[in-house]
């Protein structure tokens, strides 16, 4: 099979794989930022990306505060991603089906690129094929894939693949266009992921094992100007990453309170069930949202285990490995380089996310098609009459393929997606919370109320997390579940502005709450406060003038009337309340 057939095959297995996913709604932060937000559907927004509002501060998690600044759901600088997002929204508007075209587009796209790069590595196509495909449909990739609020591993990946592209052909045939293209890919798999900084790295190691040189001080003498300016690229990246645009989240996220032997046995256990989704595709599961398995009791043989892997491969790799076998010993560099981001050495808000192995899998799946390669060869010397060399492969890649397809069944939409987390981790708190968000949008507010109390029963996984019962966004989506004026609405939204005093959203709830109970002193206070923390917003006025007019105080009432009148005048709310106003004459 020529090599355009075959790119052609690899295009259609891959869209085979993750098709019955096109139709699924979007799920996760997507849900929130890109379908109900309305930062990605006003081109307006676009020079946004360059001004600090473009990252998200802590505040911008209070999906309830009532803000006409539309939020772009970024917690770091990554412009890349939200352009596509920008595209998405202008050619798709609010169809999810375009966002997963998308995604699966730049999937099919990263698998093209990767078999391209492995048969420049092997000249063998058989390999090169093998491992593009266990990159396109291995159930690890799910994730990456259907979640588009993670677009930024795919991006990263397809950029970052194709810099080593261009660095080969710069190398080979010395041509400052294939040089100045490797720049700008670089450039732009850093600005969609700061994972790419170690791109540097896996281009020494990709020369030293593929590329003429004689020995590591010729290599970097040679190169020189290559790696100076990609450490040059890296730098401006990290100056813009933290000065420029620094996220407001993770300085607060430096710390898990874990001691330094509780980290180390969380991060190999991570490890570890890393490996094992690698190695067993159907062990893939969907993990629930900022999920840390347990560290306690220690797992002692996962541990080993871990640990067993990563000594033995240091050892292989330290031997003969570059003559003996470079695209397997390559393979297994680029997985352990690309994967340090995400290894969790340094703690990282969301300890344990398939997403963070997209990259490292590309290696995985070099090393994992060389040995199944060898396999073949073997069973085929061991076997004449049998097609082992068919057989072997096409099984491997029909398990992947399989497990993919049922796993996609389950990302129909958040509730399919969280109630399959739930059956998996039961006593994780994120899928409750999100099943309760997802019905209380819905309108099916017991149900709502049932999965918030059963969030409220289970303490959190991650350390980075507050429990329940001291979030104060929890108590105040648990009052929307009550009727209007209930007393347990009441209850709830005192409950979540004792626990965030300048939480504007619940002293307006609160306020309206009041005014339907008919305690109008109680929605007066309520109401100040309200305008107390924001004079702009319309609602604060609207509650304090009713309050007055109820309470008999009507003169009192007339300059919060006329205010709420020059901020809002369309507003039916002010227009209702001008007409009350007037009819008590």
């Amino acid at each position: 099979m020529n090599k355009t057939r075959t790119i052609i095959l690899l295009i259609f297995i891959t869209f085979l794989t993750f098709g019955n996913g096109l139709n699924n709604e979007l799920v996760g932060d997507a849900k929130s930022f890109l379908e109900g937000g309305s930062f990605y559907k006003n081109p307006e927004n676009f020079p946004r990306l360059f001004d600090q509002s473009f990252i998200m501060n802590p505040a911008g998690t209070d999906f309830a505060a009532l803000t006409e600044e539309p939020v772009s759901g970024c917690i770091s600088y990554r412009p890349v991603t939200a352009l596509t997002f920008f595209a998405d929204a202008f050619f798709w508007k609010e169809k999810a089906f375009g966002y997963h075209l998308t995604n699966v587009i730049l999937h099919a796209l990263a698998a093209v690129l990767l078999f391209l790069l492995v048969l420049r590595m092997a000249q063998n196509q058989g390999v090169a094929l093998l491992a593009a495909l266990l990159f396109a449909v291995h159930p690890v990739q799910l994730e990456v894939v259907n979640y588009i609020g993670y677009r930024s591993d795919l991006l990263m990946a397809l950029f970052f693949i194709l810099a080593v592209l261009f660095y080969d052909a710069r190398v080979r045939t010395g041509k400052g266009k294939y040089f100045a293209a490797m720049c700008l890919a670089a450039l732009v798999a850093l600005f969609a992921k700061e994972t790419a900084l170690t791109l540097p790295v896996v281009l020494m190691f990709y020369h030293h094992f593929f590329l003429p040189h004689q020995g590591i001080k010729s290599l970097l003498n040679k190169q020189k100007a290559v790696y100076l300016t990609l450490a040059g690229l890296c730098a401006f990246h990290l100056f813009i990453y933290f000065f420029v645009f620094p996220s407001g989240f993770y300085p607060k996220f430096l710390n898990y309170g874990l001691g330094w032997w509780q980290h180390a046995v969380l991060s190999l256990r991570i490890f570890y069930e890393y490996l094992l989704v690698l190695l067993l595709p159907f062990n893939v599961t969907l993990l629930p949202p900022l999920y840390a398995p347990a560290i306690s009791p220690v797992p002692i043989l996962k541990i080993i285990a871990a640990a067993a892997f990563l000594l033995l491969s240091a050892v292989y790799f330290l031997s003969r490995a570059r003559k003996k076998n470079p695209v397997m010993a390559f393979g297994a560099a680029w997985f352990f380089i690309t994967f340090l981001p995400g290894s969790n050495i340094l703690p990282l808000p969301n300890p344990f996310a398939f997403r963070f192995l997209y990259l490292p899998s590309a290696g995985f799946m070099m090393a994992a098609a060389f040995l199944l390669h060898q396999a073949t060869l073997y069973l085929k010397d061991k076997f004449v009459n049998k097609k082992w060399h068919v057989i072997l492969p096409s099984g491997v890649i029909a398990l992947c393929m399989l497990t993919t397809l049922s796993y996609n069944e389950f990302l129909k939409n958040n509730i399919t997606a969280c109630r399959e987390m739930i059956r998996r981790y039961p006593d994780s708190t994120r899928p409750y919370w999100v099943l309760g968000l997802s019905y209380l949008d819905r309108g099916e507010k017991e149900q709502a109320a049932e999965y918030f109390l059963q969030c409220l029963k289970r303490d959190v996984n991650n350390p980075f997390l507050e429990q329940s019962k001291d979030d104060f966004l929890f108590y105040y989506f648990l009052s929307r579940c009550y009727p209007d004026g209930s007393p347990e609405t009441v209850a709830h939204l005192k409950k979540s502005v004792t626990l965030r005093p300048d939480y504007l959203a619940g002293h307006l709830d609160l306020a309206k709450t009041f005014i339907l109970r008919g305690d109008f002193q109680s929605a007066l206070g309520a109401a100040l406060r309200a305008i107390q923390l924001n004079e702009t917003v319309a609602p604060g006025y609207v509650y304090a003038a009713h309050s007055l007019i109820e309470l008999n105080r009507k003169d009192e009432a007339a300059p919060y009337l006329n205010k709420a009148m020059q901020l809002a005048p369309e507003d039916a709310n002010v227009q209702y309340l001008d007409a009350f106003y007037q009819s008590r004459e």
